[in-house]
C-alpha cells in the first residue's frame, strides 16, 4: 500500500539526548532548533497525509494552485502561521488564540527563527539593546517562566539568557505537548488511524 515516510522523530531524539548528555550550556541551543525542526516537521506530516498543500498556499501565497503550477510546499519559506491556520481550519478549530499551548509553541518557533536567522542589535545611548526579534518570547522566558536572566539589560547578550538546561528541558516539553496538542485539535473518532499516532507512541515510550 502506497503511503509516507516520516523521518521528523530524528530530530526530537537529537534534542532529548543533547538534554540527557547536557555538558556544555550551548547544548540548550541545539535542543531548541531540534525541537522547533521536530514540531515543524510533524506539521508537516499532517499537510501532507491530509492533503492540505492547497489550503495553506491560498493562504499563505493567495493563490488557487493547479496542476501545472510548479511549487514545493516543504522548500519554501512557507509561513508556519499559515500551515497552522490551515490545520486549524479544517478541524474547525477558531479558538485557539489564547491557548497556552498554542502560545509557547509560536515562542518556540520564534526563538528558532532568530536563532537561525541572527541578525545585529542596535544598541541605545546608554548601551541597552534594542530587540525586535522574538521580544514576547523572552519577556514569556523570563517574566512568566522565570528561566532565563532580562535579555534585556546593559551588556548582556540575549542568545546568551538561553544557553541552560532549563530553556533546554522547556523547549523539548514544548516539542511533546505540541504534538499531544495537534493530536487532541485534529483527532476525529471512528476516522481509522491518526496521522499523528506514531508519534505519540514514540513520545510515550520514551518517557518509559
Amino acid at each position: 500500500m502506497a503511503g509516507y515516510i516520516s523521518e521528523s522523530f530524528r530530530y526530537y531524539e537529537i534534542a532529548k539526548n543533547n538534554l540527557i548528555n547536557f555538558q556544555d550550556n550551548k547544548c540548550a541551543f541545539t535542543c531548541v532548533l531540534f525541537s522547533a525542526m521536530y514540531v515543524e516537521g510533524v506539521i508537516n506530516d499532517i499537510i501532507f497525509s491530509d492533503k492540505l498543500t492547497d489550503r495553506v498556499l491560498a493562504k499563505y501565497k493567495n493563490i488557487e494552485p493547479d496542476n501545472n503550477y510548479d511549487f514545493d510546499l516543504y522548500h519554501d519559506r512557507t509561513s508556519f502561521d499559515s500551515k497552522l491556520a490551515a490545520i486549524f481550519e479544517k478541524y474547525s478549530f477558531d479558538n485557539y488564540e489564547g491557548d497556552k499551548k498554542y502560545i509557547e509553541l509560536k515562542h518556540l518557533i520564534s526563538i528558532r527563527n532568530s536563532l537561525v536567522h541572527l541578525k545585529p542589535l542596535e544598541q541605545n545611548s546608554k548601551g541597552k539593546s534594542i530587540i525586535r526579534v522574538s521580544k514576547k518570547a523572552l519577556n514569556y522566558l523570563h517574566n512568566n517562566l522565570k528561566i532565563i536572566s532580562s535579555p534585556f539589560d546593559s551588556g548582556v547578550f540575549w542568545t546568551d539568557t538561553l544557553m541552560n538546561k532549563e530553556v533546554a528541558e522547556w523547549s523539548i516539553n514544548v516539542a511533546k505537548q505540541s504534538v499531544e496538542y495537534l493530536y487532541d485539535v485534529t483527532f476525529i473518532p471512528l476516522n481509522g488511524n491518526h496521522q499523528l499516532d506514531f508519534h505519540l507512541k514514540r513520545l510515550r515510550i520514551e518517557k518509559e
